[in-house]
């Protein structure tokens, strides 16, 4: 739809993502001849409009239509991955914990907690979440506080088993449902 093309259309522009110019260019160029009647998206036409001055190049704008593609599927997955908060608070907290930021991550997991604490819905992502975060947790108690007083472990493994029964129960209920059509 229009909103994701145009969030697509900012991807494309971040540097972060993209310091290609004729990536970008491309793009564009597509989006504005789609828009046409009669749009022209022959190879040559579009490599003309990307290299004025220059030969046609099949290989050049293969690499180009390739990098478009490639940020394409970053895009995709980045949708997907904002479409599910609890993850980005659980990727941001892996991380501080995996580079031994233990400030910085003592206060990510007690931020993703209080989220953990408000969720409105007990599915597979919070059972995920919750095994995580007690994993981590749990360890690096074990490690850098008190090995005696470690509580996340146990925490750890009773959400591991809530995550798993909870995927086994929705999968077995799309096998018995196909089942029941076949």
């Amino acid at each position: 739809d229009r909103k994701d093309l145009d969030k697509f259309v900012q991807f494309v522009a971040s540097p972060y993502f993209n310091q290609h110019e004729p990536t970008r260019k491309l793009l564009l160029l597509i989006i504005k001849e789609k828009s046409r009647k009669k749009p022209r998206l022959q190879k040559e036409f579009i490599f003309s409009k990307l290299y004025p001055n220059s030969v046609y190049d099949e290989q050049k704008l293969y690499n180009i239509m390739s990098n478009l593609k490639k940020l394409l599927n970053r895009f995709l997955a980045q949708l997907q991955f904002e479409m599910t908060p609890l993850q980005e608070e659980l990727h941001t907290v892996t991380w501080a914990y995996d580079k031994n930021h233990f400030s910085f991550f003592t206060n990510r997991a007690r931020h993703l907690g209080k989220q953990l604490e408000k969720a409105p819905y007990k599915n597979q992502d919070y059972y995920y979440s919750n095994y995580r975060l007690n994993s981590m947790m749990g360890y690096y108690r074990v490690q850098y506080i008190d090995r005696s007083k470690s509580n996340e472990l146990q925490s750890m493994l009773d959400y591991l088993d809530k995550y798993y029964i909870l995927e086994k129960l929705r999968n077995s209920c799309h096998l018995a449902a196909n089942r029941m059509l076949m």
